[in-house]
């Protein structure tokens, strides 16, 4: 045998056990029963010290979360989450302080969500920003919300069905996506917004409230228990065994870092951020307007007032199409248009004896609608100088010697700008009934 053929042999064997060695190697082995899984992490201000950040992360409580079939002990009233929160000058520096005092190691790979307290975000944001950038463990598709009151409570919260804020928020979130349009917002698309020349982005705004039979309940159960009391009526075994176990919970919530009360948290809108730095909020109302400026509904439905009546109309196979250009004055002009398909889902107290009639008076009560949303959403934005619908950065991809002309301007450019609209939206399905079979009622009501 030649000593090519030796030398070829040799390598090929030390290539293959190279190659086992690597596939079967354990090196970078994380053991689950030694590690913390963060899944929400929350950044809050510390009002007499801006260098500071509060962080508080919550992380999955194991054995609240497994079942008693598998010998954890879940269940007993426990939280499914544990909250620790520190002080430092970053993230990273927080959640090192947090593991140093408990007996897992944190891991935020999995980590669902990131909330940011409104009050923080006065100061900038760019700190939370860049730590999800730059570090490995930490995802760049994480979604980001800025919490209306402070993001240690909303992680702190022990929400119905999905239990924990950081399983609630995403959950609600893909739910507007698919009934509203896009709302959800990731590390990454904010990031690449604010550095568009336009500078500006939003961040679904999320606000921790009170479920809405929890007050009206709670105050009846206070009541009766009073006027037991007042009337010296002693209490029953069975009472006072559901006090007692009341208690207990209230305790082992207090234990575990959640509420004592289940509370819902809802999106009432927008914050808006020029930079990293936040200048106002958008309420739902401007919402109905970004969305469709931004192009981001492929359906959805549109409640009308028709005189006295109501209609609600599913808009569908929406097109939308935006140009921008600069006249000789250099004043910013956009031509937006949408042409949408619609179906009536809901007519009530609106006459429908002529179809044709009934078809264009909606068609023309909606059209009119969604542009007040559009001009209104406009011109929140301009009081904000924000151009959260990147006016600015179509005119920089499309025309980029004009952008250049009003570069040092812009954010005036943008004050001052024009908006055409044309609106065409075509009813092609009045629904199962061709025409309204309580009329006689509507006519005698209305």
């Amino acid at each position: 045998m030649s000593a090519k053929k030796i030398t070829r042999r040799l390598l090929s064997v030390t290539a293959v056990v190279l190659i086992i060695a690597v596939l079967g190697g354990c090196w970078d082995k994380v053991e689950l029963n030694a590690i913390s899984i963060i899944t929400g992490i929350g950044v809050d201000a510390i009002p007499d010290n801006p260098d500071l950040m509060n962080v508080t992360i919550q992380s999955a409580n194991v054995k609240a979360l497994s079942g008693p079939a598998s010998g954890g002990g879940g269940g007993d009233g426990e939280a499914p989450f544990i909250i620790n929160e520190e002080q430092g000058k970053s993230i990273s520096e927080a959640i090192t302080q947090i593991g140093r005092r408990t007996s897992r190691s944190p891991f935020t790979h999995h980590n669902q969500i990131i909330v940011v307290g409104k009050d923080y975000c006065k100061n900038g944001i760019q700190s939370v920003v860049d730590t999800f950038l730059r570090e490995d463990e930490m995802r760049v598709e994480t979604s980001i919300v800025v919490a209306d009151g402070t993001a240690r409570e909303m992680l702190s919260v022990k929400t119905e069905i999905e239990k924990s804020a950081s399983q609630w928020i995403p959950g609600m979130l893909a739910s507007l996506n698919y009934n509203v349009g896009k709302v959800d917002v990731s590390v990454l698309d904010f990031a690449s917004q604010i550095l568009k020349p336009s500078g500006a982005a939003v961040i679904p705004l999320i606000k921790v409230e009170d479920t809405s039979l929890q007050k009206p309940m709670l105050k009846e159960k206070n009541a009766q228990q009073q006027e037991k009391k007042d009337e010296g009526e002693e209490k029953s075994g069975e009472e006072e065994k559901d006090e007692k176990k009341e208690a207990e919970e209230e305790k082992s919530e207090k234990k575990n870092g959640g509420e004592i009360e289940t509370k819902t948290l809802s999106f009432v809108g927008f914050a808006v951020f020029k930079g990293p730095y936040f200048v106002g909020e958008m309420g739902v109302a401007e919402m109905k307007g970004y969305r469709w400026l931004n192009g981001d509904v492929t359906s959805t439905r549109v409640s009308l007032s028709v005189g006295s009546g109501t209609a609600n109309v599913n808009v569908t196979n929406a097109k939308f199409k935006k140009k921008v250009r600069l006249d000789e004055s250099g004043k910013l002009i956009a031509d937006f248009s949408i042409i949408a398909d619609a179906a009536v889902l809901e007519s009530i107290g609106i006459d429908d004896t002529d179809i044709k009639r009934y078809t264009k008076v909606l068609t023309e009560v909606m059209s009119e609608q969604i542009k007040k949303e559009i001009e209104d959403c406009l011109e929140k934005a301009k009081e904000l100088n924000a151009d959260v619908f990147g006016f600015l950065n179509t005119l920089y991809e499309k025309h980029p010697k004009d952008y250049k002309r009003i570069e040092e301007k812009r954010d005036e450019v943008f004050k001052n700008m024009t908006l055409i609209t044309d609106i065409k939206i075509t009813i092609q399905d009045t629904g199962k009934l061709k025409k309204s079979i309580l009329e006689k009622w509507w006519n005698d009501e209305h």
